[in-house]
C-alpha cells in the first residue's frame, strides 16, 4: 500500500470488511454484500468517504406497553444518533438518543431534547431514514 502506516478519520462499517479484502485481492465481488469496498480510503485517507455508519441492538422495555424494542444507531463525524422502535411496529418512535462526540465523547448526556437541538435532530431524522444507502461513498450529509 502506498500509504502504509497512515491514519484516517474515514468512517467505515463491518460490511466493507469482505469486499476490500476482494478488491484488494483483485477477486469478483457477488452482488448481495451491503458493503463496499473502502480500497480508495486506503490508497488516500484523506479522501471524502462515507458519512455515517449504521448498526442495531435490541433491548426490553421492562413493562412499557411497547415490549421488545430495537434501537436503530447511527453514528456521524460528530454524533451518535439513535433512534428506539417497537420491533414489530416500525411507525412509532418510542425514543431518541443524541451524543455530541466532540463535547461528550463518553456519551453521558444525551442532548436529543435539550433546548436548540430541535433542527439538529430533525436533520439527524432525515439523514437516519435514508439509511445506509443514502450514505454511500460520494452521498455526503455532513452532520
Amino acid at each position: 500500500m502506498k500509504n502504509a502506516g497512515a491514519k484516517t478519520n474515514s468512517i467505515v462499517e463491518f460490511v466493507n470488511i469482505y469486499p476490500t479484502l476482494a478488491d484488494l485481492a483483485g477477486l469478483p465481488l457477488p452482488k448481495h454484500p451491503e458493503g463496499v469496498s473502502f480500497k480508495p480510503v486506503l490508497d488516500d485517507p484523506n479522501r471524502p468517504w462515507k458519512s455515517a455508519a449504521f448498526s442495531q441492538y435490541p433491548r426490553s422495555a421492562g413493562k412499557s406497553e411497547i415490549g421488545q424494542l430495537m434501537g436503530y444507531a447511527m453514528r456521524t463525524e460528530r454524533y451518535r444518533f439513535v433512534v428506539w422502535m417497537a420491533r414489530d411496529d416500525h411507525s412509532k418512535i418510542d425514543a431518541i438518543e443524541l451524543y455530541d462526540h466532540t463535547l461528550d465523547p463518553q456519551e453521558a448526556t444525551n442532548i436529543a431534547k435539550m433546548p436548540g437541538n430541535n433542527e439538529l435532530v430533525d436533520k439527524l431524522l432525515v439523514q437516519w431514514r435514508k439509511g445506509w444507502q443514502g450514505v454511500k461513498p460520494g452521498i455526503a450529509a455532513k452532520l
